[in-house]
């Protein structure tokens, strides 16, 4: 009986000690909880919400997560019955609840019904860009700064549509922009990245600006120049990355317009009648290719349209020789807004492979052009050298230099093609010393199993790390130097250039991302096409 006594008085006590513990608590949530949660206003980093007004309530919080369990909750006290939470993640969705609290910081009331929710806004594209300042080689932006953005991107090209662009980043809403050019429109824009360079944002409308003149400058004129083995039609097929010449076209025309090139040698565009029917709209593939261009918008013309140098100008069958300034599949395309042409011809080399001379005779390209602005006049020329047989391709480029140095006189050279040799190849220990001691070396200076170069002639270049010949490879990385971009590309095409000329900038073209390295759309040849911009007297 004494026990029984006992266990009751202990089961008494701890029922006094639970109920002087749990008072305070329920007296604590003795007051109405909020009603009417809900939100206001969203931005990319903060949420407002409001709630209807508890009476006799001084404080108020609100709880936020990302988790509708409530879990790794966020908390932001107000004095009033709204409320805005900070710093938060764009683009994300919160969970909310809010409670009544004491001006001490204690709990007063349960938390509203778990449940309701809102996504914050995604970051805003910047806005007002503008050029703050230039000087002979740089230029000063600034623009307002984006919601919730941690780095900006600034594109920047002498294109409007931002052909061959360089970047720069920036951790505020200002960037300076070095190493332009003295004189020259830029077109500029920005968008916000992620940290790992991913774009956040589309890029802003883009403002021009154009960098200060250097004092007692004596002008000139730049032209771009190119070279572009497009690979001939008579081998169309469709395997992995590589397309039929109709499936193609599109692609080589927009690169070439897309680089705005004065005046480009063009290799394999085939010459033949017979594959008309392998064309989109052109009675053989070099016509096929100036007309693609012009009806994208280009005014582009041929130095010369006739396809063989035979009495019938049309068919190499039974042909009775007849000089035309045929240079079979060889060919030069030119600006007839930038420039005129002065004269023109072919050049087949007396040296031909023994092997390939019944159905391929390798030749020069030539002609003489005028451009329109200062009236200064350059030779340009393009070739093909014979790719399987190097004694021969010696001989031809041999012969391509002693035609070249009869016929320069005074203009400047340039010289653009596929010589079927990169710079590691023996051959070139001879013939690009030659080609300098001639007078017109290599636009990136490039020498004999040297790389980099020792001296830079170009001085920016685009993509220069990354090989010409690419064969329907869409994996970058396998033709170039990823991640060491001091080095150029082991390129079997080529630009050689006056050495007294200024070369303003290089660039091999190719679509790829950036990031991946992978070659975006439609692959235009087994070749990628080569631009440099020259600075003519």
């Amino acid at each position: 009986m004494l026990r029984k006594t006992m266990a009751a008085a202990a089961v008494g006590v701890v029922s006094l000690a639970t109920a002087l513990t749990m008072a305070p608590a329920q007296a604590a949530l003795s007051m109405g909880m909020p009603t009417g949660v809900h939100v206001t206003i969203l931005t990319p980093t903060t949420m407002s919400l409001r709630w209807t007004a508890v009476a006799g309530a001084s404080a108020y919080r609100l709880q936020m997560s990302t988790s509708p369990s409530m879990t790794s909750s966020r908390y932001f006290d107000f004095q009033r019955n709204a409320g805005a939470a900070r710093g938060l993640t764009p683009r994300s969705r919160y969970y909310y609840r809010v409670a009544v609290i004491s001006t001490a910081g204690a709990r007063l009331s349960a938390y509203t019904a778990s449940g309701p929710s809102a996504s914050t806004t995604a970051v805003g594209t910047p806005t007002a860009l503008s050029v703050v300042s230039t000087t002979t080689s740089s230029a000063s932006l600034s623009w307002t700064a984006s919601e919730g953005a941690s780095l900006y991107r600034v594109a920047t090209s002498t294109s409007p549509d931002f052909t061959a662009p360089t970047y720069t980043t920036s951790a505020t809403s200002s960037a300076t922009l070095p190493g332009l050019f003295a004189g020259t429109s830029y077109y500029f824009q920005v968008q916000v990245v992620a940290g790992d360079g991913a774009p956040v944002t589309p890029y802003s409308t883009a403002v021009p600006g154009r960098t200060a003149s250097k004092p007692g400058s004596s002008g000139g004129s730049d032209v771009r120049v190119g070279s572009f083995n497009v690979m001939t039609a008579s081998g169309d097929q469709t395997v992995g990355n590589r397309l039929p010449w109709a499936g193609r076209r599109a692609a080589v025309v927009g690169q070439i317009l897309g680089e705005k090139v004065d005046v480009i040698g063009v290799q394999e565009v085939n010459q033949s009648y017979g594959l008309a029917s392998r064309m989109v709209d052109g009675a053989n593939q070099f016509l096929d290719l100036k007309n693609g261009l012009n009806s994208a918008g280009g005014t582009y013309a041929l130095t010369n349209e006739t396809s063989y140098n035979c009495v019938n100008p049309k068919s190499s069958y039974k042909c009775v020789y007849q000089y035309r300034g045929a240079s079979g599949g060889d060919r030069i395309y030119y600006n007839t807004s930038t420039l005129s042409m002065v004269s023109q011809g072919a050049y087949a080399y007396p040296t031909q492979n023994p092997d390939t001379v019944a159905t391929v005779t390798y030749a020069l390209a030539y002609a003489v052009f005028e451009v329109k602005s200062t009236g200064t006049r350059f030779l340009f020329t393009t070739t093909h050298l014979d790719p399987p047989n190097r004694t021969v391709r010696v001989a031809q480029w041999n012969e391509l230099i002693a035609k070249v140095n009869q016929m320069k006189g005074d203009m400047p050279v340039v010289n653009v093609g596929d010589y079927n040799t990169q710079k590691f190849d023996v051959i070139t220990q001879e013939m690009l010393p030659k080609m300098k001691a001639a007078g017109y070396g290599d636009v990136l200076n490039q020498s004999y199993a040297t790389n980099p170069a020792t001296v830079v002639r170009a001085q920016s270049t685009v993509n220069g790390w990354v090989n010409s010949l690419n064969r329907y490879d869409r994996d970058v990385r396998n033709y170039s130097y990823p991640g060491n971009y001091t080095k150029t590309g082991n390129s079997i095409d080529w630009i050689f250039a006056s050495n007294s000329l200024p070369v303003r900038q290089f660039k091999m073209v190719s679509d790829f991302d950036p990031d991946t390295l992978q070659v975006q759309g439609v692959m235009p040849s087994d070749h990628n096409m080569e631009r440099a911009t020259l600075t003519m007297p």
